[in-house]
């Protein structure tokens, strides 16, 4: 009998499982952030999580610099790698906001299917050869099932979610080409990018958190933005953009998308009696 080593290589089982890591991390602090809306808004908690997840991630760089692992944050990049930086940062907020403006006027199952064409598309185009199409095409066979669009379709709608496709396109392929130039250093600057893009947003919908809400701000900065985005960044170093851009089909299915779970039936129901933001459950 072959052993697990030979028959499924040690870099494609650690990717794979990197994936399912940032999948489960989603989910959990998406279930978490919805203890939250009564005292901070839905909108807040997306800011102040990135906040406070962008904030762990330069800890961590800022470790792994006295380790040896991670270079100087700000001297002796190339300007090629700054630009990475700040489209990822860009693309990691516009994903966000965009995904949950989507869901304001869109059934989630259209929402969810419509941003994850992105990374969809990423995966076809990177594919050498026909049998390469299979995988994303089953994954996007997939999402359609568990999502399973419907309803009324709204023209502005598909346009903002056209916007989050492309959003999680662009975090896909600059994470990728971060991950084969630098390392957390890099992912922590788009992360504080992104954070600064967001800070009007957490400045206006801070309200008056309790101490204990703080302390969940804290945990899903830790966990739904700091270790999502390295999982997702290790992963992309390890398998590629089109491998991993196929495996995100694990995410609607893991983080609620469909309408049967919680978190889905939540942020439905958010949508239709007319509330502004969503569940944050659909989105990295």
């Amino acid at each position: 009998m072959l052993s697990l080593r030979s028959s499924v290589p040690l870099t494609v089982l650690s990717g794979v499982l990197l994936v399912v890591a940032s999948c489960a991390a989603v989910q959990g602090s998406a279930a978490l952030a919805s203890t939250l809306f009564d005292v901070v808004s839905p909108a807040g908690v997306v800011a102040w999580r990135q906040l406070f997840g962008a904030a762990t991630l330069l800890i961590i760089a800022r470790i792994a610099r006295r380790l040896g692992a991670a270079g100087p944050l700000l001297r002796r990049r190339p300007r090629r790698e700054w630009g990475l930086i700040l489209a990822l940062g860009a693309a990691m907020a516009a994903m966000n906001l965009s995904y949950y403006a989507a869901v304001r006027v869109l059934p989630l199952g259209v929402a969810a299917t419509m941003m994850f064409l992105g990374p969809f598309a990423l995966a076809a185009l990177a594919s050498r050869r026909g049998r390469q199409l299979i995988g994303p095409l089953l994954a996007l066979l997939g999402v359609v099932l568990i999502s399973r669009p419907g309803g009324d379709v709204d023209v502005a709608g598909l346009l903002i979610g056209a916007l989050a496709a492309v959003a999680l396109a662009v975090y896909t392929l600059c994470s990728g080409r971060l991950g084969d130039r630098g390392g957390v250093d890099s992912l922590a600057l788009a992360s504080a990018v992104s954070a600064l893009l967001l800070s009007p947003i957490a400045a206006t919908h801070a309200a008056e958190p309790t101490p204990a809400a703080w302390a969940v701000l804290v945990v899903l900065g830790v966990v739904g933005i700091s270790a999502t985005f390295l999982c997702d960044f290790l992963a992309l170093r390890l398998l590629g953009a089109r491998a991993v851009a196929t495996l995100f089909a694990l995410d609607p299915v893991s983080r609620g998308d469909h309408r049967g779970d919680i978190p889905g039936r939540r942020a439905e129901h958010r949508r239709r009696r007319g509330d502004p933001w969503p569940s944050p459950a659909a989105a990295r």
